[in-house]
């Protein structure tokens, strides 16, 4: 359940970087993914305005933006105008977990206590627009008020978002 007004929104310039592997001596193996965390975490803290960290439950809400390459464009006389075949939805490199990952790193402290506290995502990664993140963090009511028994076949249990978008949790059949 969504608890209006308290969650936070934000955004962060920069091409994306995945938190993948680490390198022989323990930091990150990708060298644009510490500088892309500290960003994260900049525009977090600034977002959160001074106030106490989320210390329950949170949903975070993600969308990636990553610049489009050439081939999405004509050519000659039409080399600013994008493809009508041009995708909009990046299915490819880097995985949306690493991605994910990172702004799990990053929050930790500046909007959460702990990346463990978020329950839920939704992301997606798009081609266009200004590269960067826009995150959303939003803290959850305790879901299991007012259910009796919580099993791991019940089915159609719902958790739905403000803005109307449904995730149901489906059990085994």
């Amino acid at each position: 359940m969504y608890t209006e007004g308290v969650g936070i929104e934000f955004r962060v310039w920069g091409v994306p970087a995945p938190q993948g592997s680490k390198n022989q001596f323990g930091g990150e193996a990708n060298p644009r993914t510490k500088p892309w965390r500290e960003n994260i975490s900049v525009d977090a803290a600034n977002a959160m305005m001074g106030r106490e960290l989320f210390t329950g439950p949170v949903m975070a809400y993600v969308q990636f933006r990553f610049p489009r390459p050439a081939s999405h464009y004509g050519s000659g006389k039409n080399k600013n105008k994008l493809k009508a075949s041009a995708p909009v939805y990046r299915d490819g490199t880097p995985d949306l977990d690493k991605l994910l990952r990172a702004v799990g790193d990053a929050i930790t402290g500046f909007v959460v206590r702990d990346d463990r506290q978020v329950v839920c995502w939704v992301a997606t990664k798009v081609w266009g627009g200004t590269p960067g993140a826009t995150i959303r963090v939003e803290p959850l009511l305790d879901i299991t008020q007012g259910v009796h028994d919580v099993q791991d076949d019940s089915v159609g249990a719902v958790l739905a978002d403000p803005g109307g978008l449904s995730l149901t949790a489906r059990g085994r059949h």
